[in-house]
């Protein structure tokens, strides 16, 4: 039988999932825990657990930014060319610069 503390934390687990489609959460009877494993990748799945929905989600959010940080970063597409023309690319950047741009002086 569930006590009412078990329905408040299923309940409360239920939100944290709502909030988090990545993740599955739960609320485990048998370890009397929040449980949330992160779904993103097929190989390999991440779990974090926590005794309360609060300390739940900032683990979650550790774990997803840790997963930014890892993520190979998206390549510009192949059919754009590559920049030959640094000055010229130096240029227009310098002008979202501003006046905290200073133009590079050529090698001797």
């Amino acid at each position: 039988m569930l006590s009412r503390a078990d329905t408040d934390a299923a309940r409360a687990a239920k939100q944290v999932q709502e909030h988090a489609p990545t993740w599955w959460v739960i609320w485990s009877l048998r370890f009397r825990r929040f449980e949330a494993w992160e779904c993103t990748d097929p190989v390999r799945c991440r779990t974090v657990h926590a005794a309360g929905a609060g300390q739940l989600w900032d683990h979650m959010q550790q774990v997803d930014l840790d997963l930014w940080r890892i993520r190979p970063r998206i390549e510009e597409p192949a059919d754009r060319a590559p920049v030959d023309d640094v000055p010229q690319v130096a240029r227009r950047v310098a002008g979202r610069l501003g006046k905290h741009y200073v133009e590079p002086t050529a090698p001797p």
